[in-house]
């Protein structure tokens, strides 16, 4: 992960520690997981600089749009 200039990693849902296992395996020095209830943007706008991007993948029955729509949000 590092080496494609990955930082972070945010698993959701059950099967998302299998995610999580796999990239610490894999060398990823910051990999976290989460339930589905949680704050997932208050998480992810903490890795945040102005210069940062993130990638939101997830089926539509994780509804990762609400994940998107709180970061659109200026502060």
């Amino acid at each position: 992960f590092a080496e494609m200039g990955v930082e972070h990693i945010i698993a959701v849902g059950p099967s998302g520690q299998f995610l999580i296992e796999g990239a610490r395996l894999a060398g990823a020095k910051s990999a976290h997981h989460v339930g589905m209830d949680e704050d997932i943007a208050g998480l992810v706008k903490g890795f945040l600089d102005d210069r940062g991007w993130v990638l939101v993948k997830g089926s539509r029955s994780m509804r990762m749009e609400r994940v998107v729509e709180a970061l659109s949000k200026a502060d």
